[in-house]
């Protein structure tokens, strides 16, 4: 079960099950968190928002047999603020909406892996990991 709050632009998310992709009215997904194929037990998360101008914060968390993880994002002004919770015995692959590298502020221990159009990707341990990153508009 998923439940969406608030006006256009806040969006909160809460949904207990497998795959945590909540879309929004206009098909995309502000707050995803998504086990990776061929992944058993939560053993690395993906985890991919979409912070595009429409929507100013997104939340999501869901139990996994390893514990909590959880994605939490928010826009201010030009900035944007990412954190995720990645559960003990687990990995996540974390898509931070930006430009170029540049762009974004990792935590220590963050491993960059690879730029993508309008992401970029980072690879973090068990742990909460705080990102920032100039906000993209869409």
């Amino acid at each position: 079960m998923s439940s969406v709050s608030g006006k256009a632009k806040k969006l909160s998310i809460t949904a207990p099950s497998k795959q945590v992709p909540v879309r929004a009215a206009d098909g995309r997904m502000p707050a995803c968190l998504q086990r990776c194929p061929n992944n058993a037990g939560y053993r690395t998360i993906t985890v991919r928002p979409d912070a595009r101008t429409g929507v100013d914060w997104a939340r999501t968390s869901i139990r996994t047999m390893r514990g909590r993880a959880s994605v939490d994002w928010a826009r201010s002004g030009d900035r944007l603020r990412l954190t995720v919770e990645v559960p003990v015995g687990a990995k996540a692959e974390v898509h931070v909406p930006a430009a170029q590298r540049h762009n974004t502020a990792a935590p220590h221990g963050a491993e960059f892996v690879r730029s993508e159009p309008g992401q970029v990707v980072y690879r973090v341990p068990h742990g909460t990991w705080e990102f920032a990153a100039m906000a993209e508009s869409g």
